[in-house]
């Protein structure tokens, strides 16, 4: 499960001289885009082959707002300590080692001074009251620019990430000795300090699934690409401290075991076995993590979104992101290799909740509701989810070359813009035809004929 939700702001307005004229030069090159971007007034004047930069009148905000009432400071952060829920003191942020090579051309460091503290992060989007940037860790943060008490300026003419040793060291200061960090070629991993070979028990599951998804895309004619930050996963203790974690989202339900947040961009869950020493010395091929779902699903979302299967910064359809995960779920998908026949690719439990509700007359004109927007996710998710699975296996066993080709282009769509349902279903149609209904039926008869 990830959270997916992006909403859009009023169109840019003035801002406050000299820091909006600072800001448009950073994102678009100088006083005078920030003059053009001005003369923008409505969403719908926006084009799909405009780039991020000239979108300036949108600004996710679910991705970095809470829902609660509650004000949450600008520098808050997103790790609390799991057995205390208080955040320890950190030490000031070093910046990366300084890249060998430059960076793209307009990715920049900015210094963020507000409230006597300093943040850095390369600039995504503002609107000129608030500026959002990605942090070295990968985490977004929020800022409002529009005041005095901000300070804003430019550190750096790149942006350099932490490296995998750099946020080692910085995690493992936050979480203290009761946790473990192990790390790999692409991921940093906080788990139980209970003694064993830490980086062969906790933190290689999560590199060998990477890889697996990663060969299975690429094999299949998607070309992923490399993640811009290291990949982090948080595995806590015990349900309590995962708890306290969750209350903190907003987005996810509290009855599930992990997730991974689009805003920090990590994985959390925890270990429900409670593994000791003992049980991973004897039983080093009954890990978990090797056969947890829940592991594998986030994974993928992670992946996806860091891969550029989606495209992180932009509204992807709930349906297309659930429903690529749950494809990932199968040993038909993890492990093509091995299992390169259909009924490896067949998710039992989902199989089993689609039929459950087809007979039951409850999926008819669902894909539709689907496509048009994801409130379904919210009043019925296991009908969301059902039928989220059903679509996206039909279209990858049958329609593989067109669902492909969906997920490319999606991944290629304007970040931060909100999408209607009218760009929803068109984006849907262009891909796989203009009869919806048919198309349902189809997919019914081939669900059905599964065994």
């Amino acid at each position: 499960m990830a959270s997916n939700r992006l909403r859009s702001c009023p169109p840019l307005k003035s801002a406050a001289a000299p820091i909006g004229l600072m800001l448009a030069a950073i994102l678009v090159g100088g006083p005078t885009s920030m003059v053009a971007a001005q003369t923008e007034t409505s969403q719908t004047q926006i084009t799909e082959s405009q780039t991020p930069q000239t979108s300036q009148s949108l600004i996710t905000r679910s991705l970095v707002r809470p829902k609660s009432n509650k004000s949450v400071p600008a520098n808050s952060d997103p790790l609390q300590t799991p057995n205390t829920g208080k955040t320890p003191s950190v030490p000031k942020p070093k910046p990366p080692s300084k890249p060998k090579s430059k960076s793209k051309s307009g990715s920049v460091t900015v210094k963020v001074q507000r409230n006597g503290k300093t943040f850095f992060g390369k600039p995504l989007i503002t609107d000129g009251k608030e500026l959002m940037v990605v942090r070295w860790d990968g985490r977004l943060t929020r800022f409002p620019v529009g005041d005095k008490e901000t300070k804003l300026s430019l550190y750096k003419n790149y942006f350099k990430p932490y490296s995998t040793a750099e946020l080692k060291s910085r995690l493992q200061k936050h979480f203290g000795n009761r946790y473990q960090i192990s790390i790999t070629d692409n991921f940093v991993v906080i788990h139980p300090n209970n003694g064993g070979d830490g980086k062969k028990y906790w933190a290689m599951p999560f590199q060998q699934y990477y890889i697996r998804l990663r060969n299975y895309f690429t094999a299949h004619g998607f070309r992923t690409t490399d993640p811009e930050f290291p990949l982090i996963a948080i595995v806590l203790r015990s349900r309590s401290e995962f708890d306290r974690r969750l209350a903190a989202e907003t987005d996810f339900s509290p009855s599930i075991v992990g997730f991974y947040s689009r805003k920090t961009n990590r994985i959390t869950t925890y270990d429900p076995t409670k593994a000791s020493l003992k049980v991973q010395r004897e039983n080093p091929k009954h890990n978990w993590l090797y056969s947890s779902q829940t592991i594998i699903h986030e994974i993928a979302h992670q992946v996806a979104f860091n891969c550029g299967v989606h495209n992180r910064f932009s509204s992807v359809p709930k349906w297309t992101s659930e429903g690529l995960a749950m494809l990932c779920e199968t040993r038909g998908i993890y492990d093509y290799k091995k299992s390169p026949n259909l009924e490896s690719r067949i998710h039992r439990f989902r199989l089993k909740s689609f039929r459950k509700l087809y007979d039951a007359g409850k999926t008819k004109g669902t894909l539709l509701k689907l496509l048009q927007n994801d409130r379904l996710f919210d009043t019925d998710p296991a009908l969301a989810y059902a039928v989220s699975w059903a679509i996206s296996f039909y279209l990858n066993e049958n329609r593989q070359r067109d669902y492909l080709s969906y997920l490319k282009r999606d991944a290629n769509r304007n970040s931060f813009r909100t999408h209607n349902r009218i760009d929803r279903v068109g984006f849907f149609l262009d891909h796989f035809g203009k009869d919806i209904d048919a198309l349902e039926n189809r997919m019914n008869l081939f669900i059905s004929s599964l065994k």
